[in-house]
């Protein structure tokens, strides 16, 4: 089992530091960090950093941006997430990056996540994607799995990765990893289990509380969590 998450430098003070410490102390399984910049200072012998620039493909993704490509249009004021794939596109090289040279299960947990029990992950049966949907809205990509041994599997981690790296992400009605990963799973027509399937949620709702009792997501404005000691 692998499981990862990624955050940029000022996430690891405001919240990465803090999903560390609690998921290492509430869970047996390696931990695959993605950052930027330098290495955190948090050590433990089952975390495997590595830098999400230096993932083939993202730096040169990333830098080719226009402003319209950080959520930055000439057709709203401020920031549109939806269209925000300079950000949000290095979780999905990251997922990427992992899933590389990888044929068991792959998990990815937001940073902005405080794990307070025990983590369980869902179990697998014959699917190979686990995601959390929204009637109402893109899925919650806060949490996903995927079955890195399975049929689907090949295709798919291709599919993913040359979508940025063609540049085909720009013809989606929006770029962020959700809608991606909502789109592949929709039309390349892989086996995925819908962990909030029966639900009845409305809009953007915070899926992952509803889903998991062993965790907290902190979404949107509420990502500062305090430090563990």
């Amino acid at each position: 089992m692998r499981v990862l998450t990624s955050f940029g430098p000022a996430g690891y003070g405001e919240y990465g530091k803090r999903f560390m410490q609690t998921f290492l102390a509430n869970s047996d399984a390696d931990l695959w960090v993605y950052h930027e910049g330098q290495e955190p200072d948090l050590k433990d012998e089952r975390i495997v950093y590595r830098n999400v620039m230096e993932v083939p493909g993202c730096r040169e993704f990333t830098s080719s941006c226009l402003p319209a490509a950080k959520g930055r249009g000439l057709l709203w004021q401020g920031r549109n997430y939806r269209f925000d794939v300079h950000r949000f596109c290095r979780k999905s090289f990251a997922q990427c990056d992992a899933a590389s040279d990888y044929d068991g299960l792959l998990y990815w947990i937001d940073a902005d996540v405080e794990v307070t029990d025990r983590v369980v992950f869902p179990e697998f049966g014959s699917e190979f994607m686990q995601y959390m949907g929204r009637p109402e809205w893109h899925s919650c990509a806060s949490f996903v799995g995927w079955d890195c041994g399975h049929p689907d599997s090949d295709n798919f981690w291709a599919a993913y990765y040359n979508i940025y790296t063609s540049g085909s992400v720009f013809v989606l009605p929006e770029w962020h990893d959700s809608y991606v990963l909502d789109w592949l799973r929709t039309n390349i027509g892989v086996s995925a289990r819908d962990l909030a399937a029966g639900m009845h949620l409305k809009g953007p709702a915070n899926v992952f509380d509803e889903v998991f009792t062993w965790g907290k997501h902190y979404k949107g404005n509420k990502k500062c969590i305090p430090e563990v000691h």
